[in-house]
């Protein structure tokens, strides 16, 4: 609902960062009286993360998220996602959450893990090294990645004016 809100082309910049703002006080209000909700952690880092606020009040969210459960099946692909948009800030710890988020996406979202990575080709080795224990589930997902990679990076093509 908020990011439909948000979406909303008559909408100006300084609304958009007023909702978004008005949207942290409210989590955090949640948070207060409920702090081990890992959905909600999440949502405060990506609304944090919208409104480009410190990478470092991203990470402490994103670390809480991880905290308050670690294996939150609906949540692994976007902490993957956000880990690795964070990536060059996050701290030791930070990292070693990250990558062990990816072996919790391979088990449960596995097509939106290959289609997230097929879309961020540059994640692919950190794919690879999370599963390196696993050789056949690295060889599951090499298979599906360079099916979806293909199919993500195909040329256009166009015939008589058609796209």
């Amino acid at each position: 609902m908020l990011l439909r809100h948000l979406k909303n082309p008559e909408l100006s910049e300084a609304d958009k960062r007023d909702t978004v703002e008005q949207s942290i006080k409210a989590t955090e209000r949640g948070l207060s009286l409920s702090p081990v909700d890992p959905f909600a952690w999440l949502r405060l880092a990506f609304l944090r993360q919208a409104i480009n606020l410190s990478q470092q009040e991203v990470i402490a969210a994103f670390k809480l998220s991880i905290y308050a459960g670690r294996v939150e099946p609906e949540l692994a692909v976007s902490r993957v996602g956000l880990g690795f948009d964070a990536l060059a800030e996050l701290d030791t710890e930070a990292q070693e959450l990250w990558i062990k988020q990816i072996p919790i996406a391979y088990q449960f979202q596995f097509n939106e893990l290959v289609q997230w990575s097929a879309q961020h080709p540059e994640s692919k080795p950190y794919v690879e090294q999370s599963l390196q224990r696993s050789p056949e589930k690295q060889a599951i997902f090499n298979s599906a990645y360079a099916i979806a990679y293909k199919a993500a990076h195909r040329p256009v093509r166009t015939y008589a004016g058609y796209q």
